[in-house]
């Protein structure tokens, strides 16, 4: 679901693209999809690009690809985001309290600064899915966290690992 404010983003994303001939002869989907993620990143309400390839029904690799095109040859660069950026997202997605909503963002805000998370490989939403995932009080299994995220039970796993890791020592 995007608020009118993410799809004018989104939009704007697009009319850019389309401004700068990035469009032409590329799968409207795809186009879209890139749109909608960096639009939504930038108003620092992002959405999963693997959730955006999912609802859209396009190769999330594609889509990838087709973002870092656009941030490369539009005026727009990468925008770094907090995993709890996608905290809130995730918790309506998954009609979670706002309680859980705060603890998840409560809980990302003390494990975040730590050596563990500060690779950049270790995507923010997999961290923010791990994080609500353990606040969450057996409300959601690891599977439905997966999906709501995008990425792989493997992951969630491996992030709640290391937040455990984290918190042990």
């Amino acid at each position: 679901y995007l608020t009118p404010e993410l799809r004018e983003q989104a939009a704007d994303v697009y009319a850019e693209a389309s401004e700068e001939n990035l469009t032409d002869g590329r799968l409207t989907t795809l186009v879209v999809g890139a749109a909608i993620c960096i639009g939504t990143r930038e108003v620092e309400q992002p959405r999963p690009t693997e959730r955006v390839a999912s609802e859209l029904d396009i190769d999330s690799d594609r889509l990838k690809q087709m973002i870092r095109q656009f941030q490369a040859e539009l005026t727009r660069g990468y925008v770094e985001l907090s995993p709890t950026a996608y905290v809130g997202y995730l918790c309506q997605e998954a009609a979670l309290s706002d309680q859980i909503k705060s603890e998840a963002e409560q809980l990302i805000d003390t494990i975040v600064e730590s050596e563990l998370f500060s690779n950049a490989a270790v995507h923010p939403v997999g961290i923010a899915g791990a994080a609500i995932y353990m606040v969450s009080s057996g409300e959601l299994t690891q599977r439905r966290v997966a999906t709501l995220t995008g990425v792989s039970q493997e992951t969630i796993r491996q992030r709640v690992s290391d937040f455990k890791e984290v918190m042990d020592s």
